[in-house]
């Protein structure tokens, strides 16, 4: 079997002094052989920018606990097509939204947030405790001993 030539995938561009490219990458390629760049894998302001996105990609994909948190108990919920993430370690609860909102859903995702915090946990929530906003919340609980 023949090798099939492989073709990239981005626009391929001629090597020119440019905005893009500095001088030392113009010499590596030239003593490399080589003529063209690829400019979206090869712009020296954003591979550092791409390697800090890696770990916060991981990160939004699931909700973590607040480090006040780590061991208590996850109960993952969904109310009105929307998921919910409430974290109970003794007297204490947070609950994380997850998925985007947009601003005008902010109130009542506020309000179903503390609709649920009695409902998950069978504790009453102390509403003076209570911190945080759509996203996250936070607060402490007054649990039938």
């Amino acid at each position: 079997m023949g090798r099939v030539p492989l073709r990239p995938q981005f626009p391929v561009q001629k090597l020119t002094p440019n905005v893009f490219t500095g001088r030392k990458t113009e010499r590596r390629l030239k003593e490399a052989g080589r003529k063209t760049l690829n400019l979206p894998f090869t712009k020296p302001c954003h591979s550092a920018r791409m390697k800090t996105l890696i770990p916060l990609i991981f990160l939004v994909a699931c909700a973590s606990p607040a480090p006040e948190f780590m061991g208590a108990s996850r109960t993952d919920i969904t109310v009105n097509g929307r998921d919910y993430t409430v974290f109970q370690k003794g007297e204490r609860v947070e609950v994380i939204r997850l998925g985007y909102a947009r601003r005008s859903e902010f109130k009542a995702i506020r309000a179903t947030m503390i609709e649920l915090i009695p409902t998950v946990t069978g504790c009453k929530l102390r509403d003076a405790t209570l911190q945080g906003d759509s996203g996250e919340m936070r607060g402490s609980l007054d649990c039938p001993a």
